[in-house]
């Protein structure tokens, strides 16, 4: 079993780093054995960020109608990440029940 866990340049990041990032993800991957399970482990920055941008809008509002609404859009982030996080929990718990399965068989 391969478990990887990197963390991805965010959206500010100029599209050279991007690509560059993930072409060398894909040859790391490409690298490992084809039988083995590769786990791959998804990184939270750029949602993160946003949530941390959000909150920041919250805390430098000054009008209570653009706070109001600062706050509402940072609620919906946090959500999203509180939501993400429990699927990529939830999908590393299967991927393992899996692995653990397939080692049972052989």
């Amino acid at each position: 079993m391969n478990v990887m866990q990197c963390y991805a340049p965010t959206n500010d990041h100029n599209e050279d780093a991007k690509d560059q990032f993930y072409n060398r993800l894909q040859s790391i991957i490409e690298k490992c054995p084809t039988k083995d399970l590769t786990i791959l482990m998804v990184d939270l920055n750029a949602k993160i960020q946003e949530k941390r941008n959000k909150k920041a809008a919250v805390n430098t509002s000054r009008k209570r109608a653009e706070k109001a609404k600062e706050q509402a859009e940072y609620t919906e982030v946090n959500k999203q990440v509180k939501r993400s996080i429990k699927s990529d929990k939830r999908k590393y718990v299967e991927d393992l029940a899996v692995t653990a399965e397939n080692a049972a068989r052989e």
